[in-house]
C-alpha cells in the first residue's frame, strides 16, 4: 500500500503541469482587469512589429512579425490601473511585471530595466 500511495504522489504533480500548460488562460494572476488595456496595441523596433493583444477575460496573444516570420504567444494578464503582469501560457514560470501608463492611443510600458516601450492603439 506504501509503495501505491508514493506513485499516485508522483504522477500528480505531473498531471497537474501537464493540464495547467493545456488550459494555460487558467494561470491564476491577480485577475484585475484595466478596461482601458483591452485592445491591440503595436510597436515597431528594429524592423520588428509587436503586438500585444489583451482581451476581457485575463488572456492576450503578443505577436511578433520580423520581416516574412510571425511568432505568437499565448499570455495570461492582469493590470491594476499601475502594474500589468504578463505571463506566456507555454512558459508558466515567465511571469513579466511592467509600470504601466495610458495616454488616449499610447500605451507606454516601463520594464524592470526602466526600458520604456511605447505602443499604439490599433483602430
Amino acid at each position: 500500500h506504501e509503495d501505491e500511495e508514493n506513485e499516485s504522489r508522483v504522477v500528480a504533480p505531473i498531471f497537474l503541469k501537464e493540464t495547467v500548460a493545456e488550459t494555460a488562460p487558467a494561470i491564476e494572476l491577480d485577475g484585475e482587469i484595466d478596461e482601458d488595456l483591452i485592445g491591440s496595441w503595436t510597436m515597431e523596433e528594429d524592423g520588428a512589429v509587436i503586438t500585444y493583444t489583451f482581451n476581457d477575460d485575463n488572456t492576450g496573444v503578443v505577436e511578433m512579425n520580423v520581416e516574412e516570420e510571425s511568432v505568437e504567444f499565448e499570455i495570461a494578464y492582469s493590470a491594476d490601473g499601475e502594474t500589468l503582469t504578463v505571463v506566456m501560457v507555454e512558459m508558466p514560470d515567465s511571469e513579466d511585471t511592467a509600470e504601466y501608463t495610458i495616454d488616449g492611443d499610447t500605451l507606454t510600458l516601463v520594464t524592470e530595466g526602466d526600458q520604456n516601450m511605447e505602443l499604439t492603439r490599433e483602430a
